[in-house]
């Protein structure tokens, strides 16, 4: 969108020269950026503790995250090793670091 508008030159200047910015063009784009983003985080930060969260979260924890299709394929494997069978072979975990 091409606008005509009338910007003080001292800060024009002074934002290109902090900024390294090379045009007024790009000098005026990042300010309005800049602004909408602070703009924009100050609505969200008002926002903060207005809409208390209503879940529960005990219930979330406790839910069976795997889907009925992956569910119906434990067991499958005939082949598979049980824990018992995984113990005998003498293969050892790590030990683990302490806390």
């Amino acid at each position: 969108m091409n606008t005509n508008i009338v910007v003080d030159d001292a800060l024009i200047n002074q934002a290109m020269y902090l900024t390294g910015l090379k045009t007024q063009k790009d000098v005026v784009e990042i300010a309005l950026k800049t602004l909408i983003a602070d703009k924009t985080r100050d609505k969200l930060a008002s926002a903060f503790g207005q809409h208390p969260w209503e879940g529960d979260l005990e219930a979330m924890r406790s839910v069976n995250r795997w889907p009925d299709s992956v569910r119906k394929l434990a067991g499958v494997w005939q082949d598979f090793p049980d824990a018992d069978a995984l113990r005998q072979t003498g293969i050892h975990d790590v030990e683990r670091e302490s806390f």
